[in-house]
């Protein structure tokens, strides 16, 4: 089925064109090859044996003239605002890969100026569209085995191997400039946390270079999470949550423990599979596996970006969608919290 607008065939620019943009790319031709679409880079050294230099366009004259209907920005973070500001005005709607901005007042500028023209402003974390921790937010909101106690969210994975071919110490993941990081960079883990456990009241956070990598930016990222209160009835029961991010690990990891009254639910990311175990088993039931749910939430994802915007050309009002300004509130107390000592401080 076509996807039209108002105009037309649909157009999508794809800023930038790194590995996550071609991504994108290859999705959308996949399940909606009459969007046309194109990428924009200022990179006039561009030599990519994957990208077809037809679908390039260099200049804002030639991004004028393609007037695209959407765009996906995937061009480094610190970038991201002022590249989203300048596509608002021609009324581009937007999917912003994470962070929204590297910086907070940025970032709420932007959504004030996206609302104020009925632009769909989302923010690309895609981990919320993974059926299989759908499945754990499931199990949680329902209180399957009780309330949560604690939860313990990992990821880590040895940065020169995210971009083989490529000098790692090049890419934004490795520049402090460019929005690098791994607060920044594995931030996938604080939103989908504050989507499936809220938003903590309060932080503490250690960041630190661990390793040898010739980074000028955290390689650590230790965060702990508190919620709620024993004593006052009128709040949620209190509990706690730790999440270590890092660019250190030889052995990819990206997983979510999570301990309740009767049970620990368990989300294994690489091998799609969700499992649990009562308190009174002595062995743990598989409860979702696909080992394609990784790559299906980024088709997931981007099929909830048509869907808003239909939405709203529906009912003229832009649905709630995720800003990213959640992970990014955490993300600025997090460094707060790292610059006083780690210090327990409350989330702004």
């Amino acid at each position: 089925m076509s996807v039209m607008s108002s105009h037309g065939v649909e157009k999508l620019v794809i800023i930038g064109t790194g590995n996550i943009a071609k991504r994108h790319a290859g999705i959308i031709k996949n399940l909606h090859p009459n969007i046309s679409q194109k990428y924009f880079t200022s990179n006039s050294s561009l030599h990519n044996s994957q990208i077809d230099c037809q679908q390039v366009i260099a200049t804002i004259d030639q991004l004028e003239s393609f007037n695209p209907t959407m765009a996906i920005i995937a061009n480094p973070a610190s970038m991201h605002v002022s590249t989203a500001e300048l596509l608002l005005k021609s009324n581009v709607d937007l999917l912003i890969e994470k962070p929204v901005s590297t910086s907070i007042d940025e970032a709420f500028r932007l959504i004030d100026a996206a609302n104020l023209n009925h632009r769909v402003v989302q923010t690309g974390y895609n981990m919320r569209f993974n059926s299989g921790l759908k499945v754990v937010k499931q199990l949680i909101d329902d209180s399957v085995f009780g309330a949560v106690q604690y939860f313990t969210s990992e990821v880590g994975q040895y940065l020169p191997d995210w971009r083989p071919n490529t000098d790692y110490r090049m890419s934004c993941s490795a520049r402090s400039a460019l929005g690098g990081g791994a607060l920044f960079e594995l931030s996938h883990e604080l939103d989908y946390c504050a989507w499936i456990f809220g938003v903590p009241e309060q932080c503490s956070c250690s960041l630190r270079n661990l390793s040898n990598l010739e980074i000028d930016c955290e390689d650590f990222a230790h965060l702990s999470f508190s919620y709620g209160s024993d004593s006052d009835e009128m709040r949620p029961r209190k509990k706690f949550g730790s999440i270590t991010l890092d660019f250190m690990r030889r052995v990819p990891k990206r997983s979510l423990e999570v301990v309740c009254d009767t049970g620990v639910i368990f989300w294994d990311y690489l091998g799609g599979r969700v499992s649990a175990r009562a308190m009174d088993s002595k062995e743990d039931k598989v409860l979702f596996h696909d080992p394609l749910a990784a790559v299906k939430s980024y088709e997931f994802q981007f099929d909830d970006f048509l869907a808003n915007r239909k939405y709203r050309d529906a009912y003229g009002c832009v649905p709630k969608v995720n800003t990213g300004l959640e992970a990014l509130r955490i993300v600025t107390t997090a460094r707060a919290s790292h610059e006083q000592d780690a210090r327990l401080i409350d989330v702004g």
